[in-house]
């Protein structure tokens, strides 16, 4: 076997490489190059040259807007400015007058003046005002002893029982009430049942103290 691989004298064909590569070459570099024959597009251009003088034109108008709007707002803030000075420059001269006021007041103060010690000089108006005192208490003392002096009383019920069924509660009733004493004075009665068809006599009396006692 190995002599009939020695003896084949058939050669393989060998690809041409340096010819493929400068082929390849060839075809890169002619897709790269731009193509010429394209021209630019005139109407393209004119679009964007119209854009262009809009944005301009936009530019300006606005600018010539803010600027009104501007001055404006400084005319503004000066009248401001000049009325907060109007009210500072106000303030001022009212805390200077009232600065002035409080000296002046201070003065008067320190100074003596013997006329407006009402307390010790003026002897008169002491006396009036001791007069009218006086007068007064004596209209008190008068009113309090021309009232009536409040008497002391007590309400008292008095129950009087017969010493026999016969006895008449009609005219012991008169009986009692014939009792007469200063500073006493009676008031209703009445017939109460004791018992077994007695009756006892309940009356009322009204007593001062200082002058009638019960015990």
């Amino acid at each position: 076997m190995e002599v009939g691989l020695l003896t084949d004298t058939q050669t393989l064909p060998f690809p041409d490489y340096p010819d493929i590569e400068k082929a390849y070459v060839s075809h890169l570099s002619s897709h790269d190059q731009p193509k010429a024959s394209e021209p630019l597009k005139l109407g393209s251009l004119t679009q964007e040259i119209q854009k262009a003088r809009e944005h301009i034109k936009t530019s300006l108008d606005r600018v010539a807007v803010s600027r009104p709007f501007d001055v404006a707002r400084l005319d503004e803030l000066e009248k401001l400015v000049t009325s907060l000075v109007n009210r500072i420059s106000d303030l001022e001269s009212r805390i200077g007058s009232l600065k002035s006021n409080n000296d002046t007041c201070d003065v008067v103060k320190d100074k003596p003046d013997a006329e407006s010690d009402l307390f010790a000089s003026d002897s008169e108006d002491d006396k009036e005002a001791e007069r009218i005192r006086s007068e007064r208490e004596a209209e008190y003392l008068a009113k309090k002893a021309s009232k009536p002096a409040i008497v002391a009383k007590s309400s008292i019920v008095l129950d009087v029982k017969p010493w026999s069924d016969e006895v008449d509660m009609e005219e012991l009733t008169s009986l009692v009430r014939s009792i007469q004493a200063d500073g006493l004075l009676w008031g209703s009665s009445k017939l109460v049942p004791v018992a077994y068809g007695i009756k006892k006599l309940q009356i009322c009396c009204v007593v001062e103290d200082d002058k009638v006692s019960l015990y």
